[in-house]
């Protein structure tokens, strides 16, 4: 349905992480409201505790759903925001384009079932990799 969207909850967060930054420092250009950058930083806050705390405790069927529900108006405000911002100028093609950039495989491995990234530094080694990229 949205081929930009990432499937994986990893891939999500990077990619949210990445709007994060690039609308901190460009979202007046944009004309991207501060409360809109906002609201999506405390989505991406809860989902990022959520699916840290599913991915290091016994996955439950609460744990996944908890996730469910934390990531849901997440990605509902990254297709608001795509929809409502990012369709047209004052945003250029060119910062479109790395916006909806796939995030690298790099950025979801895997050891045995667990990821490696619940601790915050893979999260960050997540956005050096998306910035290397732009």
């Amino acid at each position: 349905m949205y081929n930009w969207l990432p499937k994986s909850r990893v891939k999500q967060l990077a990619m949210v992480k990445m709007w994060i930054d690039s609308f901190q420092t460009r979202g007046e250009k944009w004309e991207i409201p501060t409360i809109e950058v906002l609201e999506l930083e405390r989505l991406f806050n809860k989902a990022y505790l959520t699916l840290t705390k599913a991915m290091t405790c016994e996955r439950t069927a609460d744990t996944t759903e908890e996730c469910q529900r934390a990531f849901k108006p997440l990605t509902e405000k990254m297709i608001h925001l795509k929809e409502n911002y990012l369709k047209n100028p004052p945003i250029s093609e060119e910062d479109l384009n790395l916006l909806l950039t796939p995030i690298p495989n790099e950025v979801e491995k895997e050891e045995g079932e667990a990821f490696l990234w619940s601790k915050k530094a893979y999260v960050d080694q997540m956005i050096k990799i998306m910035k290397q990229l732009s």
